[in-house]
């Protein structure tokens, strides 16, 4: 989705269409959601990489409160094809305010958990020190 809003804004602009500020908008938040899935799915995965098992299940679980979201709004959960030239497919359904208010409530509070407890503590020093770095001696 955000791939094709780069898309999107450039045949805009050649073509002199003003979008709605709703539209922009509505782009803008789906964006952002698809933004904060894409770092899920990294964090929860990096910490696998290096010794945590727990996040990442954490995370796609966290991703999948998305997807509901996503699939709520556009009726596509992973790549949905809903920003059209001009604005989007459709408005916003009815309700959509109150998903997206219950994961904002959930989501902070559920990052500081995994992150406090694997992540911080356990992992970012002693999985990372060094990692990538060659010893002159060693070559």
């Amino acid at each position: 989705m955000v791939n094709n809003l780069a898309y999107l804004l450039s045949v805009e602009k050649l073509a002199g269409i003003d979008v709605p500020d709703r539209a922009k908008v509505i782009r803008v938040m789906l964006c952002e959601l698809f933004r904060i899935e894409s770092h899920l799915v990294w964090f929860g995965t990096f910490a696998q990489d290096v010794g945590a098992l727990s996040p990442v299940f954490y995370m796609f679980n966290d991703r999948e409160r998305i997807f509901d979201i996503v699939a709520a709004i556009t009726g596509g959960r992973m790549h949905p094809g809903w920003f059209r030239i001009g604005g989007v497919a459709q408005d916003l359904p009815e309700g959509w305010d109150v998903m997206i208010r219950e994961f904002l409530d959930y989501m902070p509070a559920r990052l500081g958990n995994t992150t406090g407890s694997s992540w911080a503590i356990r992992y970012s020093g002693r999985g990372l020190w060094e990692s990538g770095h060659i010893r002159r001696e060693r070559l």
